[in-house]
């Protein structure tokens, strides 16, 4: 029976004729063509050469499209055979034979014998020029091998001995690619000698050829073999050897290994694996070192190197192949030596916990003849055969306890390259004597002493000696609590009291982590002891003799340990900060304090490496301090809050000036002479001294950016500044910012783009804007150059800060910055109006309008003129927000009444320019662009309309929503612009109030009456009773207005309108001649003037904001509608700013009952009282 296999190809041969027929019987459609008699008398023998090739040129493209009439395929061979002919010129041939291959692709179906007379022609035809057109000749005639009927018994001996001429032709790729579909589709018609010639051919070709795309065609030949054709055994070997030769190279050694794999999966599998072996044992093969290792790989692949099929098939254990890989090392190709160092590690891999114990003496016997090689040939220590081979026994030692192998040979074999293993191995020996160490036991001190002293002193390799510290770490932990003191005693301070004169890097750096980890949790004085040593160590590169003057470091990893054991004193100093005794943190302080001024008095020696200050610096600007002067820094567990010590402040004024410290030893006693022993001063000056000195003689650009970055963030803790001589700090700032030289002696060690002069101010200007908070500790020198430098810089991109701290300085010391106005205006004028800079000089002109007028008495007209040129551009609706347009009008109208008055005519025309341009246009602009978008869409002709109507119309829809939602907007503006109008026309020929001051026998009188306030127009109507002096007693009247209260009782619904809204003064007139529904309205002017003349029996006080001849003119006379908003536009009129020196209301054209309600001011009115 047929397996699953093979009926899977039977199909798929069956789907393949039945699509090969029916793509030929759809041929059958085509139109048939006939040979005319004049075609072929021109084909004819007599007929010249040359036209009977362009005839068959015209005639090839007629044959491979029209089906010809039957028997015409023998007609045209016999008109033409004589061209091909041996003898006849090259040209002629390639013509007939080109015009048979379209012939035989156009007329394929109905060939029949044919066939046969045409591969006959292709075998014997021996012209060597014609070999192409041959070999395109079969391609067609069997379907690029697919297809051999009426040949079968010849095309396979025929295609063995046309291999050679083939390849001396170069034509190998193409026809290898027959030569695979021939095996393929038609393996049954090849003999077993015929395909034991191409398996022999395509071996040779394989390893001799160097075109790589011939090699994966033979590698091709050779897996369609295994694959659809018997497998000869006479072919085994040659096989083998290619597939071993071939997989050595990375283009070649995925095909290889797939045909290697398919050929393990078959019956010969075993007798391949078994050839493989016999190639690793044959001596007389050794000096072939790509065939071993190709055969170690396909080993090693096909036993245990993957989980494919042929591995499940094989079976085979380890222990078969492993003594042939041992034989195979004895070599002595390096090649090979890497290719079983693979090996043996991906088995350990896979199958190391499965291994037997005979079979680990084996890997451990080839592992040790892997390092005689290496050795042998002098490899590198990073060399990659190395490598793996270290890996390798890495793996081991992972394993070990849990496989089956012996400890005593692994560690005999990590013993036999102890030199070259890494310090992982060599760890598990020193944590192997660590773990032995106990301080309970006798003489555990000094056995812990031996063991530092053998493999920190005497071990040559750095690592070793680094893990040698780090395991007298551990032993230290776990001794702490009963032996900490012994253990400093008697092994760290004689082991390292001299590592100051150590010259590896590595192991100062591991001896610097060993003292700081010691010192975090020391509260003795050996603690004070183990920074004496630090100390030493941080300033080892200057009290080192060997060290010449002008020794400069040119990388950051020569100061490695230096930096190691800054960062590390710094979290000593975060944990030393809130225990005791304090004098831990303040040496510390005083250590890296003393590091920065031996820095600065010999600045070349770190001038190329900036982490060591940067880390310092860093440490110092996050110093905060409290009201109670208690010192601070953030902590990481509080979410960066600061947390500040109880037991060590900083100097401050009640304190009095302490000492610089110089030693422990008076730290200690300047703590003894403050009444609280728990409580110790840190001189903090020093620091800050420290800080302007950086500034002054740093030319590290990493650094200065830190500094100037934290200097204003610092400047805010004035608790942690005051004593400190700021007037210093600010003229050194000031010298920086000024001198342009200064950034051409500053480099950038971290990146090649150099700073710029601007970079630095930009840096500068916000820490010279907190100094100025400092004011009162400056001199008034020093203030002058705050204010010139805040000056110069509102042109760069710190416009905000400056303008900020100029508001400060205005505030706190106006009399300064009055003098300076003018040029501090000169310079905001030429600013650009954007929505950064809008805020914050806005608000500084606000805060300049709220100083006394006296103050700008020496101010000229283009000064005045100058505050409208900063202000009129920030009125514009459609660039700034609310606040600012509002903010804007506040400091028009508000320095508007600060000019003088003769100044103020010749200002309202600008201003007005200035709001029609910045609110007008824009208005105007925004609303003919709608009108015309509107206008367009209406008059838009059907046929250029989209067939969605909805689309149109959603659109134009949007468009008037869009349109509605701006209209409040428009409004607000030009109520604002209208309100700024009529304050400029009121103010602008006197000086006197919106609200008249009454007379002194008005007030009297009205003093204590009722009031209510209408508006009407462009007036606020106030209308005052007489008050009562006698004090209401009934029901809140006095006995007067109680007795009058009967005759004059108002009817139900009079009281109920009266209580709902309070009328107008000429009600009762206007009433006669309007219709009942507009009794609710507000009343115009004119009807206003009709009415006052019937309330002369009321005493009143009204108060009208009536306008001007210029806001009369703009008003009546232009018809302008810019100056004529209706109320109902203005019903979001913000107008309230301007409420202290301005009152006005809507336009009396249309009234309205939201700006009724948003202004009026109502009281309520006694009824007896109120006016008819």
């Amino acid at each position: 029976m047929q397996s699953s296999k093979e009926k899977e190809q039977t199909l798929t041969r069956l789907k393949q004729f039945f699509r090969m027929s029916s793509r030929a019987g759809g041929s059958r459609d085509r139109h048939e063509w006939c040979l005319t008699m004049e075609l072929e008398k021109e084909l004819r023998p007599e007929t010249p050469v040359a036209q009977r090739c362009k005839t068959l040129k015209e005639l090839g493209e007629i044959v491979a499209k029209n089906q010809l009439q039957e028997n015409l395929v023998p007609k045209l061979w016999d008109l033409t055979k004589d061209l091909i002919v041996p003898n006849k010129p090259a040209e002629q041939r390639q013509v007939a034979l080109m015009f048979y291959c379209r012939l035989i692709q156009g007329q394929y179906k109905d060939l029949g014998m044919m066939r046969s007379h045409f591969f006959h022609v292709i075998q014997e035809h021996d012209v060597t020029e014609d070999l192409p057109y041959r070999l395109d000749l079969l391609k067609a005639l069997t379907l690029n091998g697919k297809d051999i009927g009426h040949f079968e018994e010849k095309i396979g001996k025929f295609m063995l001995d046309w291999m050679h001429p083939i390849v001396e032709a170069r034509l190998t790729k193409g026809f290898l690619e027959m030569l695979i579909n021939v095996i393929r589709y038609n393996t049954a018609y090849l003999d077993k000698d015929v395909i034991i010639g191409i398996l022999n051919n395509s071996c040779t070709l394989s390893c001799t050829i160097d075109d790589t795309a011939t090699v994966l065609s033979c590698l091709s030949v050779l897996d369609t073999v295994i694959r659809y054709a018997i497998f000869p055994d006479e072919a085994l070997p040659w096989v083998i050897m290619a597939l071993c030769r071939t997989v050595n190279c990375e283009v070649y050694c995925q095909n290889a290994w797939q045909i290697m794999r398919n050929l393990l999966g078959t019956d010969l599998g075993h007798a391949a694996l078994l050839q493989m072996c016999n190639i690793l044992n044959e001596r007389q093969l050794h000096h072939d070192a790509p065939l071993l290792r190709g055969a170690v790989f396909h080993i090693n692949m096909g036993v245990w190197g993957s989980s494919s099929s042929a591995a499940n098939t094989l079976r085979c254990t380890p222990s078969m192949v492993l003594l042939s890989f041992l034989h195979s090392l004895r070599s002595g190709h390096m090649i090979v030596t890497y290719e079983v160092t693979l090996s043996i590690q991906r088995l350990i891999q896979n199958q190391g916990k499965e291994v037997s114990e005979p079979t680990w003496d084996v890997i451990i016997d080839i592992l040790t003849q892997i390092a005689k090689n290496n050795a042998g040939s002098n490899l590198p220590k990073d060399h990659i055969i190395q490598k793996h081979f270290h890996d390798t026994i890495d793996m081991i030692e992972e394993l070990i306890g849990s496989i089956a192998a012996d400890p005593e040979k692994i560690y005999a074999l990590i013993e036999h390259v102890c030199q070259d293993r890494p310090e992982s191995s060599v760890l598990n020996l020193i944590e192997y004597r660590a773990t032995r160490i106990r301080a309970s036991k006798p003489d555990s001190l000094q056995e812990l002493y031996e063991f530092i002293d053998c493999f920190y002193k005497k071990m040559p390799t750095s690592k070793i000696r680094v893990h040698a510290i780090k395991a007298l770490t551990q032993v230290m932990e776990v001794n702490r609590a009963a032996y900490e003191e012994e253990i400093l005693d008697q092994v760290v301070m004689e082991q390292f009291c001299n590592v100051v004169h150590e010259n590896d890097l590595t192991v100062r750096m591991a001896v610097a982590e060993l003292l700081i980890e010691l010192s975090k949790n020391c509260e003795t004085k050996r603690c004070l002891e183990l920074f004496d040593i630090m100390e030493r160590m941080i300033m080892r590169q200057y009290d080192m003799s060997h060290h010449a003057e002008d020794y400069i470091f040119t990388s950051r990893d020569d100061t490695k340990d230096i930096q190691v054991l800054v960062e590390g004193l710094i979290k000593v100093f975060h944990i030393k900060l809130y225990r005791l005794p304090s004098s831990h943190a303040i040496y510390i302080y005083h250590m890296l304090i003393n590091f920065l001024e031996q820095h600065y008095a010999k600045p070349k020696r770190y001038e190329n490496t900036s982490a060591i200050r940067h880390i310092i610096f860093e440490w110092m600007l996050k110093a905060r301090a409290n009201a109670s002067y208690h010192i601070g820094y953030p902590d990481s567990s509080l979410n960066g809050q600061i947390r500040y010590s109880h037991y060590l402040g900083i100097e401050h004024p009640t304190s009095g000036p302490l000492s610089t410290q110089s030693s422990v030893s008076q730290s200690e006693s300047s703590a003894t002479s403050i009444p609280n022993m728990n409580y110790t001063l840190i001189p903090i000056r020093k620091g800050c001294k420290l800080i302007v000195k950086c500034l002054e003689l740093e030319k590290d650009w990493n650094i200065i950016q830190l500094v100037l970055s934290e200097l204003p963030n610092i400047l805010e803790n004035r608790a942690l500044i005051q004593g400190n001589d700021v007037d210093f700090l600010t003229r050194t700032l000031h010298k920086m910012y000024v001198d342009k030289r200064f950034i051409e002696t500053v480099k950038n060690v971290t990146s090649s783009k150099p700073p710029i002069t601007t970079d630095l101010q930009i840096l500068l200007l916000p820490a010279i804007a907190s100094a100025a908070t400092y004011h009162q500790h400056l001199d008034v020198t020093t203030q002058k150059i705050i204010v010139d430098v805040l000056k110069q810089g509102l042109v760069t991109k710190a416009i905000r800060i400056c303008v900020h701290a100029l508001t400060v300085l205005l505030l706190e010391i106006p009399k300064l910055l009055i003098g300076m106005l003018p040029d501090v205006l000169y310079e905001l004028s030429k600013l650009s109006s954007t929505t950064q800079t809008a805020a914050p000089v806005l608000e500084f002109l606000s805060t300049m309008n709220r100083l006394p007028s006296q103050k700008f008495a020496n101010f000229v007209q283009h000064d005045c003129m100058y505050v409208f040129a900063i202000a009129l551009p920030y009125t514009n609706p459609y660039r700034f927000d609310h606040y600012v347009v509002s903010l804007a009008h506040h400091v028009v109208a508000g320095w508007f009444l600060k000019c003088r008055l003769e100044r103020r005519a010749d200002l309202v025309k600008y201003i007005i320019m200035g709001l029609q341009s910045n609110v007008k246009l824009p208005i105007q602009e925004k609303t003919r662009k709608y009108n015309v978008d509107m206008a367009a869409l209406e008059n838009e002709d059907s046929s250029n309309r989209k067939r969605s109507s909805s689309l149109t119309e959603r659109g134009s829809k949007m468009s008037q929503d869009a349109q509605t939602q701006a209209q409040p907007l428009v409004a607000f503006h030009l109520e604002l612009v209208e309100t700024c109008i009529d304050f400029l026309a009121r103010h602008t020929y006197s000086l006197c109030s919106a609200l008249p001051k009454r007379m002194p026998a008005a007030d009297f009188l009205l003093n204590g009456g009722q009031h209510m306030t209408w508006l009407v127009g462009n007036s606020l109507i106030t209308v005052t009773t007489s008050g009562c002096s006698v004090t209401p007693l009934k029901n809140g009247l006095c006995d007067k207005c109680h007795s009058i209260l009967p005759n004059h009782t108002l009817s139900k619904s009079e009281s109920t309108t009266s209580s709902v809204l309070p009328t107008s003064p000429e009600s009762n007139l206007s009433s006669r001649n309007e219709p009942e529904y507009a009794t609710g309205r507000r009343y115009t002017k004119a009807s206003f003037q009709m009415s006052s003349t019937n309330e002369s029996d009321v005493s009143t006080d009204v108060t009208s904001s009536s306008s001007s001849a210029l806001n009369t003119n703009a008003n009546s006379g232009t018809q302008d509608k810019f100056f004529r908003q209706s109320s109902q536009e203005g019903r979001f009129s913000s107008s309230s700013s301007l409420e202290a020196l301005s009152r006005r209301g809507s336009n009396p054209d249309q009234p309205s009952s939201e700006g009724y309600e948003s202004q009026k001011h109502q009281r309520d009115v006694h009824p007896t009282l109120q006016a008819p």
